[in-house]
């Protein structure tokens, strides 16, 4: 869903299988009825450098930055920018590990 805003993804990526990017997300205020709800401001877009691996049924969250290099482990839920090399995991994903040199 990117519902008026942006996905990017960098050239040699490796995303699995029922991966899900949300690029956007609907409004929750109660001016109007949640079907009608306009999609939030708050945060928006996803990016995903070069270079990145993103396992099996990961989900990507609004206003997300994953650098360069950087692997999300199957089934991670990712809220947050992810550095370069860093590989991430859970629910919510957090920093594990780094890739080695």
């Amino acid at each position: 869903l990117a519902q008026g805003t942006t996905i990017r993804i960098g050239e040699g990526c490796l995303i699995a299988q029922f991966c899900t990017i949300v690029a956007a997300n609907h409004d929750l205020s109660r001016r109007s009825r949640m079907i009608d709800a306009p999609c939030s401001t708050e945060k928006t877009g996803v990016t995903i450098g070069d270079d990145v691996w993103i396992g099996a049924g990961a989900i990507i969250l609004p206003g997300v930055a994953i650098a360069s290099g950087a692997v999300i482990a199957a089934g991670s839920v990712v809220t947050h920018a992810v550095g370069p090399f860093e590989i991430w995991a859970g629910n919510p994903a957090r920093q594990i590990s780094s890739r080695p040199e």
